[in-house]
This record gives C-alpha cells, sequence and structure tokens, in this order.
C-alpha cells in the first residue's frame, strides 16, 4: 500500500526535490540497507536524502555510495539528526542491473 505511493511520489520527484528517506532510531547497518533498496527503484538523477540517527552512517554511507557508483553529496548534522544527501547514478548497481538476464531478487543478489 505505502510501496506503490512513495513510487508514485518518487516519480514526481526532481533534482530540486529530494526523496527523502527517513532512517533515524535505526542502527548500523539498516540506514545503508533501506538507502540500498530505496535507490533500485530510483531513477538515474534522483537526490535521495537520509535521515538518520546513526553515527556510522556519516562512513557508511559515503562508502557504499564509492562501491556502488553513485555520487555522495554531503552531509549536515543538526544535533543527534544526520542528513546525508546522494545523486542516482548509473553506477555499477545499475551495469550489474542490466547485464542481469533475470534482474535482481529481492535481495540484491541473484538467485541461480
Amino acid at each position: 500500500m505505502f510501496e506503490s505511493a512513495d513510487s508514485e511520489r518518487s516519480a514526481r520527484h526532481s533534482a530540486d526535490q529530494p526523496i527523502v528517506l527517513d532512517a533515524r532510531r535505526l542502527l548500523c547497518p539498516m540506514p545503508v540497507i533501506r538507502t540500498q533498496e530505496r535507490v533500485a527503484t530510483l531513477p538515474v538523477g534522483s537526490v535521495v536524502e537520509v535521515l538518520c540517527t546513526d553515527r556510522g552512517a556519516l562512513q557508511d554511507i559515503p562508502a557504499w555510495c564509492r562501491v556502488h557508483g553513485h555520487a555522495y553529496l554531503g552531509a549536515e548534522r543538526n544535533g543527534f539528526e544526520i542528513r546525508l544527501r546522494l545523486r542516482v547514478t548509473a553506477g555499477a548497481d545499475a551495469l550489474s542491473r542490466a547485464a542481469s538476464p533475470a534482474g535482481p531478487s529481492r535481495s540484491g543478489y541473484r538467485q541461480e
């Protein structure tokens, strides 16, 4: 129910309107996992703003962006809340999805 509403909203977002992912009160590795799941549903060029309270995300999400070829745009801290921004690119994730005839499974790994 919420999935389709989120999908419709994200289709209408532009680079000027980031897609906000609320990962507050989640501990490592959940902010990165939620980011990966959300990014997998978005078109290239989308900007994602991850809200979280786990300080480890300050290292984890930029590292995840480097590994998967997405553009890390920076972070802001306001008290306990952290806002990290990234831009979805046609990085390693997109290339591996395109190469897979069956596409990714729900876990992100192909099932043989």
